[in-house]
């Protein structure tokens, strides 16, 4: 975090002053600045329950994804990226928040406060870029799905998860090379922080408003396209439908023509559809289509049915159909023309990578929720006239810390698959 007020940790500048008679360091009381050493502020003790939450929630959801198969996808694997660079926040950046906001002092020197507010800088931007990697991802797999499918690779996964630590770092650099020193004055070893206000302004950018501005246009452009495959899907499934039953994935349709149903296929590769006759209903055709087998590649299906059928006969009394079947209602049906263009999951995304969508707009939108109102005062800070008070910094910068927690809750409340693997994982430890 970045920032350049008197005292405040994780990119606030740590600027403690000096009792003019003794030289004593001056303490946070909880309520207000005293001199003496021996003036802690104990409640900066609390956010170690949560810097535990979140390395105990992320721990689970990278041990989640490396057990269960299930869960190893494109999105999932950035979310691994995403956890472990929340649990190097809770390790390698909010302790060192905890320490100063303590003692109300920093005294570990200028290289170890570069350090730290470049590691700052760097995971909070690495954690930004990583959602903004996951929106490209399901942006490239929904609207390219069959490019998406055919491209999709370990490397290719790989070099992206490297570009986002590489621009992730490129940011943070300049604390690190000399650019960490105010216009006016002179550090002394008591302030930690960020102190050039146009490096405030340029990382606040970079790291966060053009990203997330990036982010929220890809996510608009999905679910735009979703909503456009939507209605071309409901204009192309017939308006009227042969009396049948659907069983799962597969549609049973049956008629009383003699001459039964026609079912031709123009394409390159053909997958079973068969008609056969059901034993004991003699003049019943009854045709079973697996939705899961589709032509590979463009073609068309028509389905020639006379112009009058009949009531569907009760599952439960239909030898070679399942009594789980749901009955359709009885409708005229003259003929059906459906063209397939590639695989059905192009045509639409299929409902595991619609959850992933909606858990991570859940996802970026806490993560907004959480970060907006730190990276506004920020700005608002890097203003030479404008003053933000101490505890209202510390409050958005916590309320930002916070979201590297909030993640694993989110796909425990709102991922079936995530909560069944934290339970096996949970139940194993006990």
């Amino acid at each position: 975090m970045e920032g350049n007020t008197t005292v405040y940790p994780a990119g606030s500048e740590f600027d403690v002053p000096r009792s003019p008679d003794n030289g004593s360091t001056v303490g946070w009381n909880g309520t207000d600045w005293e001199a003496g050493a021996e003036s802690y502020n104990f409640v900066a003790l609390l956010p170690i329950l949560v810097i535990a939450e979140i390395l105990i929630g992320n721990a689970l959801v990278v041990l989640a994804i490396y057990r269960e198969k299930n869960l190893r996808s494109n999105t999932n694997y950035f979310i691994v990226n995403l956890a472990v660079t929340d649990a190097l926040m809770a390790t390698l950046v909010m302790p060192f928040v905890v320490y100063v906001e303590f003692l109300g002092v920093w005294q570990l020197g200028f290289l170890m406060c570069d350090v730290f507010v470049a590691l700052d800088v760097m995971l909070c931007t690495a954690s930004i870029f990583n959602l903004v990697a996951i929106s490209i991802d399901r942006f490239y797999a929904v609207t390219w799905p069959v490019r998406y499918s055919k491209h999709k690779s370990n490397t290719r996964l790989a070099i992206t998860i490297t570009l986002v630590w590489t621009l992730s770092f490129v940011i943070c650099a300049p604390l690190l090379f000399g650019s960490n020193y105010p216009a006016k004055g002179e550090r002394t070893p008591e302030m930690c922080g960020i102190f050039n206000n146009n490096y405030m302004i340029y990382s606040s950018m970079c790291s966060f408003f053009i990203p997330c501005t990036a982010m929220l246009v890809l996510y608009y452009k999905i679910l735009k396209k979703i909503k456009e495959r939507s209605k071309k899907m409901a204009k192309k499934m017939p308006k009227s439908t042969s009396a049948g039953m659907i069983c799962g994935d597969t549609v049973i349709a049956n008629t009383t023509t003699s001459s039964g149903i026609a079912l031709k296929e123009n394409g390159a590769s053909k997958k079973t559809l068969s008609t056969p006759v059901l034993d004991g209903h003699a003049g019943h055709a009854v045709s079973a289509v697996d939705a899961n087998s589709r032509p590979s590649s463009e073609s068309d299906i028509s389905v020639a049915m006379a112009a009058e059928t009949t009531q569907a006969e009760d599952p439960a009394r239909t030898p070679g159909i399942s009594p789980r079947c749901a009955k359709l209602p009885k409708t005229r049906l003259d003929a059906i023309k459906i063209k397939l263009k590639g695989k059905v999951k192009d045509e639409f995304p299929n409902k595991r990578e619609q959850k992933a969508i909606n858990v991570m707009k859940i996802v970026i939108g806490v993560f907004l929720i959480c970060w907006t109102p730190f990276f506004v005062t920020n700005v608002v800070r890097a203003c030479s006239t404008c003053t933000i008070p101490d505890v209202l910094f510390s409050i958005v910068t916590w309320l930002g810390y916070l979201n590297s927690g909030m993640n694993p809750i989110i796909y425990t409340i709102f991922n079936q698959e995530f909560r069944s693997a934290f339970r096996k994982l949970l139940c194993k430890t006990h």
